[in-house]
């Protein structure tokens, strides 16, 4: 598993605030859209989660709780101004609503269907912690998961490649079709 690098001082001014109850002033640089900006956090919690760090914090720009790649973090200062503390139901609803870390928005269910040879190790394996699943008589798995943002599921999903089909909902089918068309494109003559 890929890890990324976080700045030890960016670390100690964000887990100070974190104990401290202090905002945050940050400059993040957002992978998405290539771009930086500043941002007034209160954070709420570490996370760290597939070996990296994350920051989940109330952001005042966009009035709402966000995760913050703690490797995103260019500057970090904190503030004379006290934290607003997320109510803890929020804060719970936000990380573990949907799938990964990226988070936010309403809760949808992908169904996917694996292989029969893939499904001898999908079967055993912890997508999310309310996920269901079904093995099917010719071997297949049919696995149901919770997300609010794609972009990590269809990640997860592309690692399968042929061995797993989305079956819904429809966007999410659509969206790792065209990686997909897009990635055979790269090899095409």
């Amino acid at each position: 598993m890929a890890t990324r690098t976080v700045s030890d001082k960016h670390f100690e001014v964000v887990a100070a605030a974190l104990l401290g109850r202090a905002r945050l002033a940050i400059s993040y640089y957002g992978r998405a859209r290539d771009e930086s900006n500043e941002r007034k956090v209160s954070p709420q919690q570490l996370l760290h989660y597939r070996g990296n760090w994350y920051l989940i914090a109330y952001c005042h720009v966009r009035h709402g709780l966000r995760s913050f790649a703690m490797d995103s973090i260019q500057a970090a200062n904190a503030t004379q101004e006290t934290a607003f503390e997320a109510d803890a139901a929020q804060l719970e609803k936000f990380i573990g609503a949907g799938y990964g870390i990226y988070s936010g928005g309403d809760v949808q269910w992908a169904r996917l269907r694996f292989t029969a040879p893939r499904s001898r190790w999908v079967a055993r394996e912890v997508w999310h912690p309310e996920q269901k699943s079904q093995l099917a008589s010719n071997g297949t798995l049919l696995l149901e998961v919770p997300f609010t943002d794609a972009t990590e599921l269809a990640m997860d999903i592309l690692r399968h490649g042929k061995h797993v089909e989305v079956l819904e909902p429809q966007a999410l089918r659509e969206a790792v079709m065209h990686e997909l068309v897009s990635a055979s494109a790269m090899y095409s003559p």
